[in-house]
């Protein structure tokens, strides 16, 4: 806890039970093992101030929609606390595109930190390599 504190000073007010809650949850519901909780809070602390519910909805998405791995959360644990409908409208435009690749060993990998990228300006950009006007107008048609 000492590490998380000094990295993030700003989980000392947080509520124990809350972060208990959540710890649980990410445990029993989502199957992740100690190691695992531990190397997501030193790497992610704020995963632990997420709602259940929305942790639920997006490793869904991305485990059983995206065939992503455990594993690969772990590399880029922050991906758990973007929002379920970037994830979904990105994805579903990567697929549009044929750029769909998530596993590291093939060529054209598109990471989790792309992925989850703040703005839909490096999203396009890096990512899906068009303009952002195109990834607005197939917004539209979902």
């Amino acid at each position: 806890m000492k590490l998380v504190v000094l990295k993030y000073p700003k989980v000392l007010p947080w509520r124990r039970d809350m972060i208990a809650n959540v710890r649980f949850h990410l445990k029993e519901f989502l199957s992740f093992n100690n190691a695992q909780l531990k190397e997501m809070l030193l790497k992610e602390p704020k995963i632990y101030l997420s709602s259940p519910n929305r942790l639920t909805e997006v490793f869904d998405y991305l485990h059983n929609n995206m065939a992503i791995s455990r594993h690969q959360m772990m590399v880029w644990p922050s991906i758990l606390r973007t929002r379920p409908h970037i994830i979904r409208d990105r994805h579903l435009f990567l697929v549009a595109l044929g750029r769909a690749q998530y596993d590291p060993c093939l060529e054209n990998f598109v990471s989790l930190k792309a992925l989850g990228a703040n703005h839909d300006s490096d999203f396009c950009k890096n990512v899906a390599k068009c303009e952002e006007a195109d990834f607005h107008a197939f917004l539209k048609t979902l």
